[in-house]
């Protein structure tokens, strides 16, 4: 086997030096003169050059060889090497959230209508669909009777839930209450209504709470609030029964790719006018969007998802969520095959997975179908599969939670600062990409700093992850420096008010 090329040692390369070396000794073995003895030589210059081009082609090979393998390849290459597997690079995708939409009934929200963060402007989300502010999908709606009522009727109304998860005790998905009135007056009618809504016992079990509101033109409305953020239910109303508002949860995915979480309560300004969309706020954990994997991602993950192929290991339903479940970013599981419970708290015999993104059945599907037999499925949260009889079992997993990131910025400046340079840091800190179960590097956040606000000489950032997201009265001497530990389960993130700028 030559010394040279593949080898049993891997790629050998020549060298610049060594083919250089090789020209001038055959030279010298035919003609006697050794050209490297007077380096100003003619001869040696040309032989310089003649060794270059052979330099080049043995540098091709060697990136030709190492595209091959998926430790070395990049970009396209390593993407055609992680086919050979049957694993494709994880593409870019857009954050998704459910936003609460309140407005009138059947207000048509189109395709691409624009709502924005209002503390972060530029940060725009669009409808997925056409969708519509309805009494067929509220979490939370407002009733009366209707103008012209009057002498006796036979009042209908119904609720069904429309969420597949999350089941809470025994009773029917859908319930109704029927009850003949005798009514003198609109106000009596209203009286009447809202008494048999507040003895409805199923709204108690669906989680509803009932409130008599009172709206800025003094009208009364009945109003139905589901517990739940995400809970959606449907109403079956009489021809006696008006809609006055309705709030439906509308999904809307981020103008970019990305993850871009915000904090609840921001996105709040509706960009596309709509007649009879009034409001819209976001107040459920969105579905979190990245970019695409970088190379090193790539690796890490192809290594991974080959290596679990097997069935009834947490690796392979790991590597299967990754692969087969629309919006997961992150997953992880972890075991526990002792006879005792583990000091996280797994039962005996149990798995634990913990997941960010995807829909709760899609992601109880793929452990349902992919553990072990006999093997508890232990978690935080629930959600139902559908076993192959079509019935749905009960599993538990463990979700990604989002926890504040905290961060005290102090800025030293010898030559002054402009005015807007806490609101700018702020800013930059905000489109800081955060990965869940990943420690936080706070140097990481200072380069932009130095780099995008003239006249800072040195910049220190303290940070510390909280349950709520504001920092006022958090001292500095509490918070990290260097690092920040976040846990395997955690998502940080970042919001305006947990982010304090002072100059030194």
């Amino acid at each position: 086997m030559s010394d040279y090329g593949v080898t049993d040692k891997g790629f050998q390369m020549r060298r610049l030096d060594e083919i250089y070396t090789d020209i001038c000794k055959r030279f010298k073995d035919e003609v006697g003169v050794d050209p490297s003895e007077n380096p100003q030589s003619v001869m040696n210059v040309l032989f310089t050059i003649f060794a270059d081009a052979p330099a080049e082609l043995w540098e091709a090979y060697a990136a030709a060889y190492q595209q091959l393998f998926p430790n070395t390849a990049c970009g396209v290459a390593l993407d055609n090497v992680m086919q050979v597997g049957g694993v494709s690079r994880i593409g870019q995708a857009k954050t998704k959230y459910f936003i609460s939409c309140t407005g009138q009934e059947g207000t048509v929200i189109p395709v691409g209508a624009l709502i924005q963060s209002s503390s972060r402007p530029q940060r725009t989300f669009q409808a997925v669909s056409a969708s519509i502010i309805s009494s067929a999908n509220w979490r939370k709606l407002a009733i009366r009777p209707i103008e012209s009522i009057a002498g006796t009727f036979t009042f209908d109304f119904g609720v069904s839930r429309n969420a597949t998860s999350g089941e809470v005790g025994t009773y029917a998905e859908s319930s109704s209450v029927t009850k003949k009135m005798t009514v003198s007056s609109y106000d009596d009618a209203y009286s009447q209504m809202l008494a048999a809504v507040q003895s409805f016992d199923a709204l108690v079990k669906f989680g509803i709470a009932v409130s008599d509101e009172t709206d800025d033109q003094g009208e009364h409305s009945i109003v139905l609030t589901a517990s739940g953020a995400a809970d959606s239910f449907s109403a079956t109303l009489c021809k006696y029964i008006t809609v006055t508002e309705v709030t439906s949860n509308i999904q809307f995915e981020s103008a970019e790719y990305g993850s871009y979480v915000l904090a609840d309560g921001v996105i709040t300004q509706i960009v596309t006018t709509v007649d009879g969309w009034t409001a819209c706020t976001n107040d459920i954990a969105p579905i979190k969007g990245r970019l695409t994997q970088t190379d090193a991602e790539a690796r890490t993950s192809y290594t991974n998802r080959v290596a679990s192929r097997g069935t009834g290991t947490v690796a392979s339903i790991v590597s299967l969520l990754y692969s087969d479940v629309d919006g997961v970013t992150f997953a992880a599981g972890y075991e526990n095959y002792n006879d005792t419970t583990d000091a996280a708290g797994r039962p005996p015999h149990s798995i634990e997975i913990v997941v960010q993104g995807g829909s709760d059945e899609d992601v109880a599907n793929i452990i349902w179908k992919n553990k072990a037999g006999g093997i508890r499925a232990y978690g935080k949260h629930y959600a139902y599969a559908i076993d192959i009889n079509g019935n749905r079992q009960y599993l538990e997993f463990t979700r990604v939670n989002d926890v504040y990131l905290l961060l005290s910025v102090t800025v030293t400046s010898s030559g002054g600062l402009d005015d807007d340079y806490a609101a700018r840091i702020k800013s930059l800190l905000m489109e800081e990409i955060l990965s869940a179960g990943t420690t936080i590097r706070l140097q990481t956040f200072i380069r932009p700093i130095m780099e995008s606000v003239s006249g800072v000489d040195y910049v220190e950032i303290r940070g510390l992850l909280s349950e709520k997201p504001d920092i006022e009265g958090v001292a500095d001497n509490s918070m990290l420096t260097g690092i920040v530990p976040v846990e395997i389960n955690q998502q940080p993130v970042l919001s305006m008010s947990g982010i304090r700028v002072v100059k030194a």
